[in-house]
């Protein structure tokens, strides 16, 4: 640290702290960092929570619909197939799944450890009936797709109500 240069104006995202100073938004976030910081000591650019309890992964969720199917696309980078668990209940899709965190190895300083480990669990709610029996998922280049065929009524166009009147 130098002299021109105070600790408390030194951010990871802002290595030179004067800087930091003429624009407002990096302030902010500046303010904002040692706000929560002063509530949680442990962020998760370390990877780790207090404890060394790790995270609940996030997973990025797209979910479409066709007149046939159902498809919920899910990245789950580094995470291994044999990891990931797909059940259908009567109210959705649940998907769980974990990422094995890599124990340190000797010999290596870290300078900075950001990436997640632990489990994450999707529940999602299904606005149709699908078929059970077809339903199909693959990972590739961890992406999970998941598709879901309608069922033989779902498919069918919706009933037109006639309105009586009095």
């Amino acid at each position: 640290m130098t002299s021109l240069q105070k600790k408390e104006d030194r951010t990871p995202s802002q290595p030179f702290g004067w800087l930091r100073s003429h624009d407002p938004v990096s302030q902010l976030k500046a303010e904002m960092d040692d706000l929560f910081s002063s509530y949680i000591p442990a962020l998760p650019a370390f990877g780790r929570a207090n404890g060394g309890q790790a995270f609940t992964l996030p997973t990025d969720l797209d979910v479409s619909e066709t007149d046939d199917a159902i498809e919920l696309v899910l990245d789950l980078p580094g995470i291994d197939r044999k990891d990931i668990d797909i059940s259908l209940t009567d109210t959705g899709v649940m998907i769980k799944g974990k990422r094995e965190e890599k124990k340190e190895e000797k010999g290596k300083n870290f300078h900075r450890m950001e990436r997640a480990y632990g489990t994450f669990e999707r529940h999602v709610p299904l606005p149709c009936e699908v078929d059970a029996a077809k339903v199909n998922a693959t990972l590739k280049k961890g992406v999970l797709s998941i598709t879901l065929p309608k069922s033989e009524t779902a498919r069918q166009p919706a009933k037109k109500i006639a309105i009586k009147s009095d």
